[in-house]
């Protein structure tokens, strides 16, 4: 029986110089999954929030309705929402020229929520989030409560800044176009 020699430039094996090359790679690889697990990319809101204690003056002087985004950091549709809406550069442009928005965070996490922000979930009756609250100076208010996609909340704020403009004189008036 003859002894098969091996062929350094058979198909069949692999030069040890690729070897190294793909473990070299796969270390990169994991590497990289590591340092990205401890470093993520955080995307900055698009959204001009305004504090909530200037949100009632601030909406007079631009009659502009008040946009209340009742959210949590530990909530899964508040992070997708936040994603897909807020930071979302057409939409929260349309949404900044149109509303006076402020976000209420709610941190039980960390002790007791600030009593401002227990105070505004108490008035609008808030009992999950996310929950948009469109708000008008005379406590005239709709809500959208849950996220199910960015579609589902512009048509959401387009209604009501329709139904707003169309109801009284002094309400506010669309500034751009829609974001579909």
């Amino acid at each position: 029986m003859p002894i098969l020699k091996s062929n350094p430039y058979s198909a069949k094996v692999m030069p040890p110089w690729m070897v190294g090359i793909t473990l070299l790679l796969f270390a990169a690889l994991v590497g990289a999954g590591f340092y990205q697990r401890q470093h993520p990319v955080v995307l900055k809101d698009l959204i001009q929030w305004v504090p909530a204690e200037q949100a009632q003056k601030a909406a007079a002087a631009l009659k502009k309705p008040i946009l209340y985004d009742f959210s949590a950091d530990w909530c899964p549709p508040s992070k997708q929402m936040r994603r897909d809406v807020f930071k979302n550069r057409e939409a929260s442009d349309w949404i900044n020229q149109n509303f006076i928005p402020v976000k209420v965070l709610d941190r039980p996490g960390l002790g007791e929520n600030d009593p401002a922000i227990t105070e505004l979930q108490k008035k609008f009756e808030i009992e999950a989030f996310p929950t948009l609250i469109v708000w008008v100076a005379d406590d005239k208010s709709q809500r959208e409560v849950g996220y199910s996609d960015k579609t589902q909340i512009m048509r959401f704020l387009q209604g009501e800044l329709a139904f707003l403009a169309t109801a009284a004189s002094s309400t506010p008036t669309v500034v751009s176009t829609p974001v579909k």
